[in-house]
């Protein structure tokens, strides 16, 4: 069974994140995000997160990014939109 709604690698279209400009990474930390897919060694959330670091990695030095949580209630984890990458690992 695939928690849904889901996307997968092949459908989710890539991002240019590497310009100016600002990128909210909203992050699914709810209880489903517990499963793993069938074969996989990773939850799902260690999925999403995985994305998500590698994102900031691709951003540019003028791309800022704000961590939300999704799950009940939603929270945002960095104080604001950030340059500082140690910050946002920390979120």
């Amino acid at each position: 069974m695939v928690p849904k709604p889901s996307l997968t690698g092949d459908v989710m279209a890539e991002t240019e994140i590497t310009g100016p400009g600002a990128v909210a990474l909203v992050i699914d930390d709810s209880l489903s995000m517990n499963a793993t897919l069938p074969g996989a060694d990773e939850t799902l959330l260690q999925m999403a997160l995985s994305e998500a670091e590698a994102m900031v990695a691709r951003g540019g030095p003028r791309t800022s990014f704000a961590v939300i949580t999704a799950g009940a209630p939603a929270t945002i984890r960095t104080a604001d939109v950030t340059y500082d990458r140690q910050a946002i690992a920390r979120a």
